[in-house]
């Protein structure tokens, strides 16, 4: 396809010429050998990341991003009542072939493992999931059509999907990062998965990290493992997968995000870029939560595609709480994060572990933020009062 010349200096891309698959759900299915039943499951998560027992998320809505699987709403009525009696409010939003149950058992598990946390760890939020193509186009049209929602006006974006840098276009990050940057201009949080693929090391041993948890306009979601005794360490099942993080070889570091050195440093493709680091934040990933999903339920599912909906439901509840006090929504969360010891110190550490499953060449957890878990796992109740303060 050729433009014309007057026209090049304007346009930033040219999408829906191809549908190669974009990206691919975070989504692991073996874990820790803990199994538990879904009500305990999320009654523990609760719990141990104190989601504000008096908030629900109410009058907030979340917005997932689904590119690929389907679920029966009958399949989410029946999760729902048999977990707390109650069904969220449930809507569908997207093109005529989205929804389509059984074409792909491990999407289908996904889209729901994502629909299924949401809405039981915010059971008084809307719930919105915006089907998409899973192709450079579908991407942007998903992302497009869920900040401009002016009749469901979501405040949280979830996202569990994704692929390595490398694999995206250099335009269409260039669009979708101006689509973030529109999200935070409307006060509206994302929640991405940061990946199960650990270090994500290549055939050169070079550490990569994933998009779009690697943008700077996004709340990177990293992956813990929760002990029997309620410690936390990196989520990293061997020769499988780990918590997805590192720096970014093509985006940059941003100025709230202050340089570090890890030491020692894993081998980068293009070591001298001084680039975002990720992830920002933790939650549980190796849960293996029960989903309902084609009649039944499946054990096993986890991965950082449970944490993006998880910190995207206790953004829910913060916002509620925020609105109760007279205080703005959470928002572009980032540079706060970053900025704001009183808000880091409401955070679980996590500092035992590496996100390297095939060896220890990769990230080390340490005191502090770092490559793995980011500052750490939420104390919700905490974080709520550092916020409003």
């Amino acid at each position: 396809m050729f433009l014309p010349a007057e026209a090049l200096p304007i346009v930033e891309g040219v999408f829906g010429l191809e549908n190669f698959r974009q990206s691919k759900p975070f989504h692991s299915v073996r874990g820790d050998p803990l199994r538990t039943s879904c009500a305990s499951a999320i009654e523990r998560i609760a719990d141990h990341y104190h989601f504000p027992r008096n908030l629900s998320g109410k009058g907030e809505c979340i917005g997932i991003l689904a590119f690929g699987g389907g679920i029966a709403p009958s399949d989410l009525h029946r999760y729902f009542r048999e977990l707390h009696g109650n069904v969220p409010d449930l809507r569908f939003e997207g093109p005529t072939s989205g929804n389509q149950p059984n074409l792909n058992s491990q999407h289908d598990r996904e889209l729901a493992l994502d629909i299924e946390i949401a809405g039981a760890l915010a059971p008084g939020a809307r719930i919105v999931i915006y089907f998409a193509t899973n192709d450079e186009k579908g991407w942007i049209d998903a992302l497009s059509r869920a900040i401009h929602d002016d009749e469901n006006k979501p405040s949280v974006l979830s996202i569990s999907w994704g692929a390595l840098e490398n694999w995206w276009r250099n335009d269409t990050i260039t669009v979708l990062s101006q689509l973030f940057e529109e999200a935070a201009t409307l006060g509206i949080t994302i929640c991405a998965a940061s990946g199960d693929d650990g270090c994500a090391m290549d055939g050169h041993g070079h550490c990569r990290v994933t998009f779009p948890a690697s943008s700077p306009l996004v709340l990177a979601c990293g992956g813990s493992s929760l002990l029997a005794d309620g410690e936390e360490v990196v989520w990293n099942v061997r020769n499988k997968s780990a918590s997805g993080g590192g720096i970014s070889d093509m985006l940059n570091r941003p100025d709230w995000q202050p340089p570090r050195a890890p030491s020692p440093a894993p081998s980068r493709h293009n070591p001298n870029f001084d680039g975002r680091q990720l992830p920002d934040v933790a939650g549980v990933a190796s849960m293996n939560f029960s989903v309902y999903v084609g009649g039944s339920y499946h054990n096993g599912a986890g991965g950082t595609s449970a944490v993006a909906p998880l910190w995207s439901a206790l953004v829910a509840r913060l916002n509620e709480g925020l609105k109760q006090r007279g205080v703005p929504r959470l928002g572009y969360f980032n540079p706060l994060l970053y900025k704001d010891r009183l808000i880091q110190n409401t955070f679980r550490d996590i500092a035992i572990g590496h996100n390297d499953p095939f060896g220890r060449k990769g990230y080390e957890a340490g005191s502090g933020w770092d490559p793995c878990t980011g500052w750490g796992s939420p104390n919700g109740e905490r974080l709520l009062e550092a916020l409003s303060s």
